[in-house]
């Protein structure tokens, strides 16, 4: 899967999500689930911003994993998110005003690996297990002007892209048989 956003110096806000997942209907009828799935991750982030006028701000970029578990109505196939669920973070980055930084690559040092996540299920349900990538960037830069001069740069961008060969569920807790 592979998740990318990019906004330009007007936006305020860019979020791109990309997942993988599948059905699963626990046999316990109340139990903990240990999700695990194994992954090769790369994450990108690019900043460079640079302009001639008064004005500044802070940018922030971030790669997130998620493990979650969505509760699939019976009745019109609609998703509940059970909660609580997994997040990793693989990488957080903020800059204030102008600069740059090149095209980062980030390997995280469990990758290629396993996360984990626990997740307490019903029996008698069906759930869509899911891996998904987020990428995030927040503007708060502050434009006077209102309108940037036509020689400025700004290029902010950032990917998470993930290969999930296998994804393991094992029951971790047994409430209820």
């Amino acid at each position: 899967v592979w998740a990318y956003t990019a906004i330009n110096q007007y936006m305020s806000h860019g979020h791109s999500e990309a997942g993988i997942g599948f059905l699963f209907s626990p046999s316990l009828a109340l139990a903990e689930y240990r999700v695990r799935p194994s992954l090769a991750v790369i994450g990108t982030h690019r900043w460079s911003i640079s302009t001639n006028f008064y004005g500044g701000g802070w940018i922030t970029e971030f790669g997130l994993i998620y493990i979650a578990a969505w509760d699939v109505s019976p009745v019109d196939g609609s998703l509940e998110l059970v909660k609580p669920y997994g997040v990793t973070t693989v990488f957080n980055e903020s800059w204030l005003n102008q600069g740059t930084e090149p095209v980062t690559t980030v390997v995280p040092p469990w990758s290629p690996g396993s996360i984990s996540t626990n997740l307490l299920l019903e029996g008698g349900k069906t759930y869509l297990i899911s891996v998904i990538a987020a990428v995030d960037v927040t503007n708060n830069w502050n434009v006077p002007q209102g309108q940037w001069p036509t020689d400025s740069d700004w290029r902010t961008w950032c990917t998470l892209d993930l290969t999930v060969p296998q994804i393991q569920i094992d029951a971790t807790a047994i409430y209820q048989r």
